[in-house]
């Protein structure tokens, strides 16, 4: 079966129809089951749930299948469409499966595995368990800017306190004689500052648990 095509002019005339008493055709309504989506044309495929189970092929799920908005229904759920003879379109839809929007370079998308964000420099994606990806994720976890402060902060402490306690040891020698390991010393000086969290943070990405 052909496709139909849906215009603006179709939309505009369909409008026109339902505002104007002297050209109108009184749209019908039915409640169907979705049998297929197509997110490709963003029209479904569905099944009236009546007697007759009339099909309906190439259901409009916008107004325009360029629409920067489509929500698209589960199959198998059911829809509330309208139509006339030259017009189909869902307007109530019981179960969601996914949804898409895109304005400008700006991405989104949900559905129940995923809640996707895309600005073609940056991908933030969150799964159903919880967890989120930036980008391609290679890079591993965020890590606790907190915890490795303090961890830093023991090694750079335990660092400082090696320096001095070795520049103050004076080795004896066999058979005779003593040397200073201070000359081995002289040019470390401790750490400091001890590392701030300050150093660390990207305060325009916080995360908690």
């Amino acid at each position: 079966m052909e496709t139909q095509k849906y215009t603006n002019r179709n939309i505009r005339d369909f409008v026109r129809q339902l505002v104007d008493p002297k050209a109108r055709e009184t749209p019908s309504f039915a409640f169907c089951s979705v049998t297929l989506v197509d997110k490709v044309n963003k029209t479904i495929d569905c099944e009236a749930i009546n007697e007759d189970k009339t099909e309906f092929v190439n259901v409009m799920l916008s107004t325009e299948a360029n629409d920067s908005f489509s929500i698209y229904p589960a199959v198998d759920s059911t829809v509330l469409i309208m139509f006339t003879s030259f017009l189909k379109m869902v307007i109530l839809i019981e179960e969601v499966e996914s949804l898409v929007c895109d304005i400008d370079k700006n991405h989104f998308e949900m559905d129940k595995d995923k809640f996707l964000i895309n600005n073609n420099d940056t991908i933030i994606e969150l799964d159903k368990n919880g967890d989120m990806t930036l980008n391609d994720g290679s890079k591993d976890g965020l890590v606790v800017v907190a915890d490795l402060v303090t961890k830093l902060n023991n090694l750079e402490n335990a660092i400082n306190s090696l320096i001095t306690s070795c520049q103050s040891v004076i080795v004896t020698l066999a058979p005779s004689g003593v040397f200073p390991l201070a000359s081995f010393f002289v040019s470390n000086t401790p750490i400091a500052p001890l590392t701030q969290k300050v150093d660390l943070e990207n305060t325009k990405i916080k995360h908690g648990i």
